[in-house]
């Protein structure tokens, strides 16, 4: 693969001694990998909710470049299609994930990473910048028929959520019968994400602007 030679080439060659390559927007990626190397998981899997483009502003590319595998779930369908072309270990799921398993309206912006299911802040985004969102109807699935579908309901090690406004209805429509041990998620300060997983006993283990990494406590 032409861009994971790149990769290590560069990373030997001209990468300060410690320096990390990121993909993620902030560097969630990295900070996942540290969290993966706290749990000492060697061939961790993944789940990638709202994954967009399948390697620039990924949270899961880096895991791949690695040698992971996982599952992307992405309602745009040109993405879908591209991520199948760049990651073909992964499987590629075109729809989106919620608290039911049906379908659901998604509203599409032309600045595709505005997307969302959520209709409050559609009509937000398009009064803030005066883009006319249409809206398309796109199968729904809950995570734990994701999991059930992809997983064979085994846990997978990794779920990254990036669902413009809607992650917290994923994680309240998760039955919570087994427990991924990492969870990366938009950061609400300390707001309903953060008091949520606290009580499901998932701790903050570290921080960007836009997300959360958190981890299993009880392990």
């Amino acid at each position: 693969m032409f861009i994971k030679k790149v990769f290590y080439f560069i990373s030997k060659r001209y990468a300060p001694r410690g320096a990390k390559f990121t993909f993620a927007a902030s560097g969630e990626d990295v900070l996942i990998a540290q969290a993966i190397k706290h749990f000492n998981i060697q061939k961790p899997t993944y789940i990638d909710i709202g994954a967009h483009h399948p390697i620039f502003g990924n949270n899961t590319y880096l895991l791949y470049l690695q040698g992971c595998r996982g599952i992307i779930v992405e309602p745009n369908i040109s993405f879908c299609k591209i991520t199948q072309k760049k990651r073909p270990r992964d499987i590629v799921v075109n729809a989106g994930v919620g608290s039911i398993d049906g379908s659901m309206q998604f509203y599409v912006f032309s600045q595709s990473t505005r997307n969302t299911f959520s209709k409050v802040q559609a009509q937000q985004w398009s009064n803030t910048s005066g883009q006319i969102y249409s809206v398309i109807r796109v199968p729904m699935y809950s995570l734990d028929m994701i999991i059930k579908t992809y997983c064979n309901s085994a846990p997978p090690d990794v779920i990254s959520i990036d669902a413009e406004g809607y992650d917290f209805e994923i994680l309240k429509g998760f039955s919570w019968k087994i427990r991924p041990r990492i969870f990366c998620v938009e950061s609400d300060r300390a707001g309903e994400i953060h008091n949520f997983l606290k009580e499901k006993k998932y701790r903050v283990y570290a921080e960007t602007p836009a997300n959360a990494i958190f981890v299993d406590s009880t392990i």
